[in-house]
């Protein structure tokens, strides 16, 4: 009710009641106790007519509390922290979040039966593995498919006669333990091949010499190792060697680099033989065995030819042509077909040296 009205109504009495008047300047009495009507005094009578006024629920979980309805209300303090692993509530007009144990989504499609523990939602992972060990098996988070690839990781084959076992293209093997002629791998360990005749022993490599069975205990015969075959041609300069497993043997010639030779007391490469010298007066270049046979002249029109140099590695002569200013060179023996000239010759003019300075 308004001031001017309470200063223009009144008590009065009537029928020996108190009721309003408007001379009597005394308050009205119409008050319900609702904040969310309005108290009103018309012609004796009271009126409560809705209002919507800000008020107080007495929820401290509520906000924003108003009038509606002669009813005073708030909306509810907003708890929800986003989390589908806590129960939000609000006591006291604080926000509480307990973990539960309730079914999430983890948003990982690598795992399944994704559940929340401790305030945070996990899954079980996939299971990819496909028992073989020698793939390495993996989950794709962006289609939650499995995959296996083959890998060359260490593995155990099971067989205890192999050795280094390694995986590859999916299969895990080792290589098979050598063991000394005559024995076997039994368990991881080489012992002696048992035998009835030598039939039983060959063990298919004629390098290895025929071997033979041991029946010294007729119940429990021993294969014996053969004498390998013995291939040595007792030179120096030949490589040795059995071609397995037909058994026949090789004698390859050592090979040396261009200048040198084998030497059949060493077996060794050693530069050839041949001494080189300047004929001046009749500007060549010879050669000869050191015994001083075999001569032979290795360049010729030059003019004032010094200063011979060898090179075993390529193969090739150097000298000096005073007179003519140049550093010359020339094959030892015959030059690739594209170091020579149109004729065939061999490549060693003054257009193939370097001139002198003076």
């Amino acid at each position: 009710m308004k001031e001017s009205d309470q200063t223009t109504l009144g008590l009065g009495l009537e029928g020996g009641e108190e009721h309003c008047t408007k001379t009597n300047p005394v308050p009205c009495p119409c008050d319900d106790g609702n904040p969310c009507t309005d108290d009103v005094c018309v012609d004796g009578g009271c009126l409560f007519p809705n209002n919507t006024t800000a008020c107080d629920d007495g929820d401290a979980c509520t906000e924003n509390d108003a009038c509606s309805d002669a009813v005073c209300a708030g909306m509810a303090v907003d708890c929800d922290d986003g989390d589908a692993c806590t129960d939000d509530s609000c006591v006291d007009g604080a926000c509480h979040y307990a973990d539960n144990s309730g079914d999430c989504d983890d948003e990982n499609l690598c795992t399944e039966n994704d559940i929340c523990a401790g305030g945070t939602c996990a899954g079980i992972a996939v299971d990819c593995d496909d028992g073989d060990i020698c793939t390495t098996d993996a989950c794709d988070p962006a289609t939650g498919d499995c995959s296996n690839t083959n890998n060359t990781a260490a593995c155990d084959d099971g067989n205890a006669c192999t050795e280094e076992d390694a995986c590859a293209d999916g299969v895990c093997a080792g290589a098979n333990i050598i063991c000394p002629e005559g024995e076997w791998c039994v368990d991881g360990v080489c012992t002696p091949r048992p035998c009835v005749d030598d039939v039983g022993c060959d063990d298919g490599d004629a390098c290895n010499g025929p071997e033979t069975c041991d029946l010294t205990d007729p119940d429990n015969g021993v294969c014996v190792p053969g004498t390998p075959v013995d291939c040595d041609d007792a030179d120096l300069c030949t490589t040795d060697s059995c071609d397995s497993p037909a058994g026949d043997c090789t004698n390859e010639a050592v090979i040396c680099d261009p200048g040198f030779a084998c030497d059949p007391a060493t077996g060794d490469c050693t530069i050839q033989g041949k001494v080189y010298w300047t004929d001046v007066d009749e500007g060549r270049i010879w050669r000869a065995d050191l015994d001083g046979t075999d001569i032979e002249s290795m360049v010729s029109g030059l003019q004032r030819p010094s200063d011979v140099a060898i090179d075993t590695t390529e193969g090739r002569m150097y000298w000096i042509d005073s007179d003519a200013g140049r550093i010359q060179r020339k094959w030892i023996n015959n030059p690739p077909p594209n170091l020579r000239d149109r004729r065939g010759r061999p490549r060693w003019s003054l257009g193939d040296g370097a001139r002198l300075g003076r």
